[in-house]
């Protein structure tokens, strides 16, 4: 497939723009340290992570797992409240970002793998695990595969744990990949702008786009598909740790209030004004939540 000439503009703007999101985006707050590093994984894979802060003795990391294609550059605003008395830690997964751009191992299975890698050599003995998007199925999928011995919770941001079936959803998938494989730049700027309902600077907007097109385009369907068909709602009753599920105030709410009856220790709290991506509309809101289901985890 050949390159479009708008793709290859856009990534020619990484090395000045790719920073920019987590430097603006996190002015308002005073910053703790920021420390990025590689991973690598038994197959000769690297995952790129950012970590920040630190935990008091004995209480959990917070790790974030971030959404379709997206960078961890999100994150900069909770991690740099969150750094403040926590231990924060984004993990980029395998097939985008800045870690390795395998073509396989990109199911949700494959990626709650690397995450259990990544907790070992990161020396996370007890973590709270936040999944937004894509990246609630495989924090999900790491308690199914490797069970909750270092888990002190878990946060899953406006994402249902089980997939639409319909024809009609499948069919809206099938479309989305052709819209990907024709205009993979325009595509990724309506999604990238349909995350927030408080629009970015042009600046952060720019520096998302480009983050979010390091994932090459057929990485990008594959974990498209992988999302649209992984169910993970048979784990929900066995989960035994406090689960927090966070969503966008509104009738879009209702699917997620249902799921949390679900999960014996679940608790569901809507946003208000908040879009997709409530963290970045609501970074102080999100992260005082996540800070009350930090302190009130611990250790067991």
């Amino acid at each position: 497939m050949r390159a479009d000439p708008r793709d290859r503009w856009w990534l020619g703007r990484v090395g000045r723009l790719t920073l920019l999101l987590s430097v603006t985006l996190a002015t308002s707050v005073q910053a703790q340290p920021v420390r990025d590093g590689w991973l690598p994984m038994p197959d000769g894979a690297r995952l790129h992570y950012r970590e920040q802060g630190r935990s008091a003795p004995g209480a959990p990391a917070i790790v974030l797992a971030t959404g379709w294609t997206v960078p961890i550059d999100i994150w900069a605003p909770l991690m740099t409240r969150l750094g403040r008395t926590h231990r924060v830690i984004a993990i980029e997964p395998r097939g985008q970002g800045r870690s390795t751009h395998a073509t396989d191992a990109l199911t949700p299975e494959a990626r709650a793998d690397d995450l259990a890698v990544a907790l070992r050599r990161l020396a996370v003995e007890r973590a709270v695990l936040v999944g937004w998007s894509l990246g609630a199925i495989e924090v999900l999928a790491y308690v199914e595969r490797h069970g909750d011995a270092r888990v002190a919770a878990l946060a899953l941001l406006d994402q249902p744990a089980s997939p639409d079936t319909s024809s009609a959803m499948r069919t809206a998938v099938a479309r989305a990949a052709e819209r990907l494989l024709r205009d993979r730049v325009g595509e990724t700027r309506r999604f990238a702008a349909g995350m927030v309902v408080r629009p970015l600077t042009s600046a952060d907007s720019a520096a998302l786009v480009v983050g979010m097109l390091r994932t090459p385009t057929r990485n990008a369907i594959a974990l498209m598909f992988g999302e649209a068909s992984a169910d993970l709602g048979p784990v929900l009753p066995r989960l035994r740790m406090p689960v927090l599920v966070l969503s966008p105030a509104g009738p879009a709410a209702a699917p997620l209030g249902a799921m949390t009856t679900r999960i014996p220790r679940g608790r569901h709290v809507p946003i208000a004004d908040a879009g997709h991506a409530l963290f970045l509309d609501q970074p102080a809101v999100v992260a005082a939540l996540l800070d009350t289901l930090a302190q009130g985890a611990g250790r067991p």
